[in-house]
């Protein structure tokens, strides 16, 4: 019941927009074939160094979990990270 907690900071869903057209095409987009053993993190760490970014590779593929791919399936990866980010607004 008491765990010495005062105060708990709920954080809501950011609300992300798939890129646009123009922003697209401001973007180089990498291909990679799901296959045994990939993960969105390491996907994500072999493209930007960065595990933490796995959940940029599953918006821009509009599949949120690994277990919405199947074996086969191309991922697109998009290129910079940066400018990824900026249009996701973060």
């Amino acid at each position: 019941k008491d765990r010495g907690v005062n105060q708990i900071t709920q954080y809501g869903t950011r609300n992300l927009k798939y890129p646009n057209a123009q922003q697209m095409s401001q973007l180089t987009i990498l291909t990679h074939v799901w296959a045994y053993g990939d993960q969105y993190y390491k996907l994500a760490h072999d493209s930007y160094g960065d595990p933490s970014k796995w959940w940029v590779i599953a918006f821009f593929n509009q599949k949120p979990t690994e277990s919405d791919l199947r074996f086969g399936t191309v991922v697109y990866i998009p290129h910079p990270i940066e400018r990824v980010l900026s249009f996701y607004g973060v």
